[in-house]
């Protein structure tokens, strides 16, 4: 019910990147419908609120990110339980 997502920067830059989890739609499309809730949060060190999205919608948002020099993010995308 839960996929993270990883990313680390080695490089002595800030690094901006896309993440395209284009890869997982398949995966997901087997599991849960279009219209299944995720809750995405940023877990290391950030202490936002999660945000909310249909499953496709987040996987075909194209979702820039910016990666201080020798850092990582770790996104956490959690499946909401149907109520």
């Amino acid at each position: 019910m839960e996929t993270c997502i990883i990313a680390t920067s080695l490089s002595e830059h800030t690094i901006r990147f896309t993440l395209d989890l284009s890869q997982l739609l398949v995966t997901f499309r087997k599991a849960y419908p279009n219209n299944t809730v995720v809750m995405v949060k940023n877990v290391l060190g950030d202490d936002s609120d999660p945000e909310y999205y249909f499953l496709r919608e987040f996987i075909e948002i194209k979702q820039v990110k910016n990666l201080p020099a020798f850092r990582s993010i770790m996104i956490s995308v959690t499946i909401c339980e149907d109520d």
